[in-house]
């Protein structure tokens, strides 16, 4: 799902922060598409 959900952008942030040990947590509605919700969001919220 996060290959449909995230930008190469975003994956990459997120793959970084992975390799760094940095605990992070997505919410709003960018948390809501990868668990399957219908509809779009613009940005990511960490």
């Amino acid at each position: 799902m996060f290959d449909v959900v995230l930008t190469p952008a975003e994956r990459t942030l997120l793959q970084a922060l992975d390799a760094l040990g940095v605990p992070y947590l997505i919410v709003g509605m960018g948390a809501a598409l990868i668990e399957g919700a219908p509809g779009t969001t613009q940005d990511l919220d960490l």
